[in-house]
């Protein structure tokens, strides 16, 4: 909170001039409200985390030699980033403007070729399929990549499939021609929806009393029921 004092002038019986007093707030920012800064995270969330920071920054009023010295404890924590810093001449990591700019090109702009990120991208480990499928579409749009054709849209869900992680799915997707990537979407779909019915079932079995533990019976998914109804799935998707 800080307390601004301006001065007016009153008119009464005669002429007098008296302070006046306004109040702006500024919000309590934690010394962890900006993590500290993984050099092991993708590019993408680099630059989240980088925006993050400039968020906080603004909304906390930082001003020059703040920025300096709190994006310096947000990288001390790792040797690497932390000894990048101090071998920058002190010019740089004392003005704002060079140190972000040295920071951003270092360590938050890609080497690669939008073609190159196209190609290479992998599916996160928590990332349903169907998500990564939106992202691989917007790095292919980036890339200039033609998935909208048919021809394009068959090249584009074969890599789709060779970056994708789980290898289950990737088996219940093939053996099928995509014509567009919303009927791909669509499958995706189908499958998280059995995939999480298959997680409720056994829980609201339980909740009734009709789940047996040595799983046996038609409350209980055994890996058997799982494999066949994936197969059941795999069998709808083929032409």
């Amino acid at each position: 909170m800080g307390i601004r004092r301006s001065w007016s002038l009153w008119l009464s019986s005669g002429c007098r001039v008296c302070p006046r007093y306004g109040v702006s707030f500024r919000p309590f920012l934690t010394y962890d409200t900006v993590e500290h800064f993984d050099t092991s995270l993708s590019l993408d969330k680099r630059r989240a985390w980088w925006d993050k920071f400039q968020y906080t920054a603004s909304g906390g009023g930082w001003r020059e030699q703040k920025l300096c010295s709190r994006l310096y404890s947000r990288l001390s924590h790792n040797p690497g980033t932390k000894a990048w810093v101090q071998q920058l001449p002190e010019s740089v990591r004392r003005i704002w403007k060079q140190l972000l700019d040295r920071f951003y090109k270092e360590l938050c702009r890609s080497t690669e070729s939008p073609v190159e990120r196209y190609l290479i991208l992998k599916q996160e480990s928590r990332e349903t399929p169907r998500t990564f499928m939106w992202r691989f579409n917007a790095a292919a749009t980036k890339a200039n990549v033609d998935f909208h054709s048919t021809s394009g849209c068959h090249r584009h869900v074969n890599q789709f499939l060779k970056n994708l992680r789980d290898r289950k799915i990737q088996l219940t997707l093939q053996g099928r021609v995509y014509f567009t990537t919303y009927e791909l979407e669509g499958v995706l779909n189908q499958v998280e929806e059995m995939e999480q019915g298959m997680r409720r079932k056994p829980a609201n079995d339980a909740q009734f009393g009709r789940h047996k533990p040595q799983g046996i019976g038609p409350g209980v998914t055994t890996r058997g029921g799982y494999l066949r109804a994936r197969f059941r799935l795999h069998q709808s998707c083929r032409p």
